[in-house]
């Protein structure tokens, strides 16, 4: 029937917004309920995907979040920043060669993804290796910056920090 009210049209768009209220009343786990809700709706809803990624990861649940986003791959295949996301998962369980695969991996489909730079930055730190966190953000997205100026920005405190503690 044309014009009429369907009750389930408004569904995704209730549990998106009452899930983004809980999230930012740092109820995640009632967010995820609503998120699964919105998720058996509309399968490609990428930011209830994205926002129930976050929300596992704020319940420091790695591995389902490492879920979520293996399932928006499925979907997006070619969108840097999930690569980078995963990497912050598989960096919050202290796993830094997976880290590392999955940021070179967003650096493969976009090497001016600012987040993967910085994301590669924090993986050396926390191994220690902070020389090599400067040299490779000194080196890479600075000769990058002709073309996006904007990675200045989401690199540079990662830079900084790198070259206080090393002490140059």
């Amino acid at each position: 029937m044309r014009g009429c009210y369907r009750p389930q049209s408004f569904l995704p768009d209730n549990y998106r917004l009452r899930g983004l209220c809980r999230i930012n009343l740092k109820r995640y786990e009632e967010a995820v309920s609503d998120y699964v809700k919105l998720l058996e709706i509309e399968p490609k809803d990428e930011s209830g995907w994205h926002n129930m990624t976050l929300c596992y990861l704020q319940l420091k649940e790695y591995d389902k979040a490492v879920e979520c986003i293996d399932r928006m791959l499925g979907y997006w295949p070619q969108k840097a920043p999930l690569y980078t996301l995963k990497a912050q998962a598989y960096f919050a369980q202290k796993d830094t060669a997976a880290a590392m695969a999955s940021i070179d991996r967003a650096l493969e489909i976009n090497p001016y993804e600012g987040q993967a730079w910085s994301m590669r930055a924090a993986v050396y730190a926390g191994r220690e290796e902070y020389k090599l966190a400067g040299k490779r953000l000194w080196i890479r997205p600075y000769s990058r910056c002709l073309v996006r100026p904007d990675i200045i920005s989401t690199v540079h405190w990662r830079v900084i920090i790198s070259v206080i503690y090393v002490g140059r």
